[in-house]
Parts: C-alpha cells; structure tokens; sequence
C-alpha cells in the first residue's frame, strides 16, 4: 500500500498542475458564458422596461395573449444573436429596399429548430410565453419562480461545455481547499518515505551513508514542494474567484429579470396591488383619518 502512495506521490505535483490548468480553461468558458448571458437576458429587460415605460398600457389589459405578443415582438428585435443559425435570420432582409430586422416572432416560429428553442436567440421569449397564466393571474405570482423557470428553460444558461453550471461554480469553490489537501497529503507521504531511512543510517560509517541522506533530502524537499504547488494553486484560484465571480453576473441576471417581470404583471393589471398591500393602505388611511379627528378635536365615530 505504501509503495502505491509513493508513486502516486512522485506525480503529484504534475496531477495538481494539470488540474489547476484544467480548472482555469472550464472557467474561463464559465465566465466568458456568464458575461454572455448577462448580454443578453439584460438586454432583454431592458429592452421591456423601456417599452413599457415609453408606451405604457392604459388600464388593465383585457386581451393579455395578444399584449405580451406583440411586447415580445418588439423585443426580440433588440436581442444579440446566440446560435450561428439565429445570427443569419437575424440579418436576412424582407427584400432590398426594406431596412431593418427580417422577421417577427410570430413569422419566424414556424422555421426555428429545437436547437434555436432552448439555446438560440429566442430562448428567452420562448419561455416568457410560457408564463402568460402567471400574467392573466390577478394575484401577484411569485416573480422570482417565474425568474428561475424561464431561466430553466435556457440550455446555455444551464450548461457549460456540458457541465451543469450550478456544479461547476461548486466545484471551483472547493477547489482552493482541494489544493491544500493535496499539498499536506504530499508532504505525509514524503515524511513517510523519509523516515524509515534514517534508521538506515550506520552513525559508525556515517562517510558511507551518503546515498540514504541523500534519499531522505530528496524526500523532504518533495514533501515541500508539494506544499509549496498545493498553498500556491489555493492561492491563485482563491483570488481568481473574489476578482471574478461566475455567480455575479448570474446573480444580476436574476434581479433584472424579476423586476421585469413584476413591470410586466403590474402593465397587464393596470397596476393593481394585491389584497393584503390594499387592506395595510386602507389601514394605514383610517389610522391617519382618526389622528387628524384627534387633533381637530372631533370626537372619532364608532365603529359599524
């Protein structure tokens, strides 16, 4: 068993290199994916928000279906194209003398692969669509649900390279602490192989004992050296993680898109509050009402 530990040892430092130049590769596809998807889910919102703030609905809207269509419509205009199929439909022309986008949502859903429905540059408006009970609902749903549904249903939200995205950032979260763990694990397994060869050692031909300090040097300064390569991975990956997080842009995708939504489900309703917000207000305005009697010195009614 111990000779199998020293030669797994012998390649440690070599196995903790190529994990650290593997981890660095899947991350910076994780991060640059992260900084896409903020892209384009923002300009999404974005994109509503100010739709809906240039042309607000008036009153509550009756035909919700065809509202949030013809919203989507005009978004789906603005979003950066995600798929090298989406890119060409994005910039094919009507005809020669009509500038500007080449198709709507509507006219562009019959021609979209599975492919282009999950990760492609309408992803997005796919999965909008598939909360509009969530909007004709006239109780407020629960915006961050929606957040996380319509985001479930985005392959290049989900994945990276293949890899979940939820295990990668926990996978890189342990990976500083990993490091170490390997560090001191080289360094008992040099200890280990060191020790049995100073009982070796003939103190009487200490001239001849050469070779074995030797082996116990070599054996030492390799339990080193796999500390030093372990607290140097941990290190570097840790400050890799607080100066650029994947979680962050992720983090700021789901803000944006859950006040999104609650812009949208507020536009549909005419911005109607829900029943407990209406019961505090009303709360709220006899308790002032009565305080205002008080200091007129009118005597408060009773009640019923």
């Amino acid at each position: 068993m111990m000779s199998l530990l020293l030669k797994l040892a012998d390649h440690l430092i070599e196995f903790m290199a190529v994990v650290l130049v593997s981890a660095l590769c899947i991350r910076w596809f994780a991060y640059k994916a992260a900084l896409r998807d903020r892209a384009y889910f923002n300009t999404f919102a974005h994109s509503v928000e100010k739709i809906l703030e240039s042309e607000p609905p008036h009153g509550e809207v009756k035909n919700v279906e065809e509202w949030l269509s013809q919203l989507l419509d005009s978004v789906v205009e603005h979003l950066p194209a995600r798929s090298l199929r989406g890119e060409r439909m994005l910039f094919t022309r009507k005809g020669a003398s009509q500038p500007g986008p080449a198709f709507r949502f509507s006219e562009a859903s019959s021609v979209e692969s599975l492919s282009e429905y999950s990760d492609g540059q309408r992803s997005v408006i796919h999965a909008t669509k598939h909360q509009l009970d969530s909007f004709k609902s006239p109780f407020p749903p629960n915006f961050t649900e929606i957040t996380y549904r319509v985001l479930g249903e985005d392959k290049h939200w989900k994945e990276v390279l293949g890899i979940p995205v939820e295990m990668l950032v926990r996978v890189m979260d342990i990976l500083p602490g990993t490091f170490v763990v390997f560090g001191i694990f080289g360094t008992f397994i040099g200890i280990a192989a060191a020790l049995p060869q100073i009982g070796a050692l003939d103190l009487e031909r200490i001239a001849e004992s050469g070779p074995v300090l030797h082996s116990f040097i070599d054996s030492v300064s390799f339990s080193m050296r796999c500390s030093i390569a372990g607290i140097f991975c941990s290190i570097f990956l840790t400050v890799l993680n607080a100066l650029y997080p994947i979680y962050s842009p992720r983090a700021e995708v789901r803000r944006n898109l859950e006040r999104c939504f609650e812009l949208m489900w507020h536009s549909v309703h005419g911005g109607k509050m829900s029943i407990a917000d209406t019961k505090v207000i009303e709360l709220l305005q006899k308790i002032s009402d009565q305080l205002e009697r008080q200091e007129a010195g009118v005597p408060a009614r009773k009640a019923g």
